[in-house]
């Protein structure tokens, strides 16, 4: 690999590199020129014949055979309208597991590849993939802080190659939202009223032209590039409420180059509100989804909140939580629970509701191998969250993926459901109420039976009726229960 080569020492300073461009292009190159092939050719230090022939065109498009990878690694992408599936063989459906990893880039920048591995040696034994913002700087009160990582450092695009090939090496998929803040690209928003700052700054809508295709350009023969998201939240990062359209170009520009890996616009960011709905619309082809943080029963009240949204149910494409509550440790107070329950409930609810993949959103995904962590490199997941990782994973592992039918609450699903009535409020009013918040399943109609969840039971609670409990999992004064009918 050609290490730290940039992208303008690729174009201005390799003497028949400008020759080949200039004789090509009728004039010299610039850095919004964009040689997608040719300049990952030169990054991954294959032969330079091959660099100049892909510039003047005269080289085949696949110049150097690729080995096959593992049909564990081959790029999944949409098809049908719920689950990921394989290139390769579309019958298969792809188990997405993902945790977030969101400044994981910054370890490549900083020179931290022994933080890297060791983040994502630990990660792997509970995940297949990671969500990461590749372009994040500012935000309220400076937020990334040392964390930031910009698209203007001159070695952003070649250690984007190196980064994917070391995810790939760890057998990794990336979810990779390209656009983590504006500020870089010269639209700074007003964090108090967080309006429209994109939509008139037409020099910073060219930048993130520009960014997307080289972004995308440079990860799209990656087969770790599972899903690429536009942006995380862009209602609240300056792209305004009522700015689709430019969210729209931005992945067309990353459709035409990448058209096999699947795309989102992103997050709307207005959890609970109809501003994220535009997220479902072409060229996008995967919802984004981040549900509302409920605080009752420790978070357990969040869970009921994805049984039925308009954003999970609206049929138009398949959906994932890639930004759910924050499970596992909390660390600086955020808003979410350490509590195993939680975690497998939110496990067992995606699986039920056919969800596109699982995501585990974690405080210590924020800031990798932050020294807050309080976590060494030998051990870069703490014990807190590694019991709610634990918990998280037994609850996918125990719902094939495979189930279809209606959905219906167990004490009423038919004529009679498997669970007896009465043990559930009605409007789900939690005070004086010692049962369950809700117990939601499916009416299996592929697989057969009734697997349904029990959420949010006071610890050492009895449920009954006709079924059997699969899982128990306890934590705090909470209980979340599986159920077979």
């Amino acid at each position: 690999m050609a290490d730290d080569l940039t992208y303008h020492q690729f174009l201005g300073e390799s003497h028949d590199v400008a020759i080949a461009y200039e004789e090509t292009n009728g004039r010299r190159p610039s850095s919004t020129d964009f040689y997608h092939n040719a300049w990952k050719r030169a990054v991954e230090g294959r032969p330079h014949e091959e660099v100049i022939g892909l510039i003047r065109g005269t080289w085949p498009e696949e110049p150097t055979p690729v080995p096959t990878p593992e049909p564990s690694l081959v790029l999944p992408v949409i098809s049908g309208n719920r689950f990921l599936r394989f290139v390769h063989d579309p019958t298969l459906v792809y188990d997405w597991r993902e945790v977030s990893g969101f400044g994981l880039y910054h370890l490549s920048l900083a020179d931290r590849y022994e933080d890297l591995h060791a983040w994502l040696r630990s990660i792997k034994l509970y995940a297949n993939s990671v969500r990461v913002m590749l372009a994040v700087e500012g935000g309220p009160g400076d937020f990334w802080g040392d964390y930031a990582t910009s698209w203007k450092n001159p070695l952003f695009y070649a250690r984007l190659v190196e980064f994917a090939q070391i995810l790939d090496s760890h057998g990794m998929r990336m979810h990779a939202c390209l656009i983590g803040a504006t500020d870089s690209f010269g639209a700074i928003p007003n964090w108090d009223t967080r309006e429209d700052v994109v939509t008139v700054n037409h020099d910073a809508q060219q930048r993130m032209r520009e960014y997307v295709s080289q972004t995308v350009g440079t990860l799209t023969d990656h087969v770790g590039t599972g899903i690429i998201q536009i942006a995380n939240e862009p209602h609240q990062i300056g792209f305004g409420t009522h700015n689709e359209e430019f969210l729209a170009e931005l992945a067309g520009i990353a459709h035409a180059i990448a058209p096999k890996i699947p795309i989102s616009l992103g997050d709307g960011g207005e959890w609970d509100g109809q501003g994220d709905l535009p997220m479902s619309t072409a060229p996008s082809n995967i919802h984004g989804h981040h549900p509302l943080r409920m605080r009752e029963r420790d978070y357990h009240r969040a869970i009921t909140r994805r049984i039925h949204h308009f954003n999970i149910d609206q049929g138009d494409m398949p959906v994932m939580l890639d930004e759910d509550l924050n499970m596992g440790d909390q660390l600086s107070g955020a808003s979410g629970s350490a509590s195993t329950a939680v975690a497998f409930a939110a496990a067992v609810m995606g699986r039920i509701k056919r969800l596109a993949g699982g995501h585990f959103h974690m405080r210590e995904g924020l800031k990798p191998m932050h020294h807050s962590n309080g976590v060494g490199v030998d051990d870069p997941i703490n014990q807190q969250t590694t019991n709610a990782l634990n918990a998280w994973n037994h609850g996918l592992n125990l719902v094939p993926m495979e189930i279809e039918g209606e959905d219906c609450n167990a004490d009423s699903c038919g004529s009679a459901g498997p669970v007896d009535r009465g043990q559930v409020p009605p409007t789900e009013k939690l005070e004086g109420h010692d049962g369950p918040i809700r117990v939601f399943g499916l009416r299996d109609t592929n697989l057969g039976g009734y697997w349904g969840l029990s959420i949010g039971e006071p610890i050492g609670y009895r449920l009954r009726g006709d079924f059997e409990t699969v899982h128990l999992e306890q934590w705090g004064g909470w209980q979340s229960r599986f159920i077979r009918a």
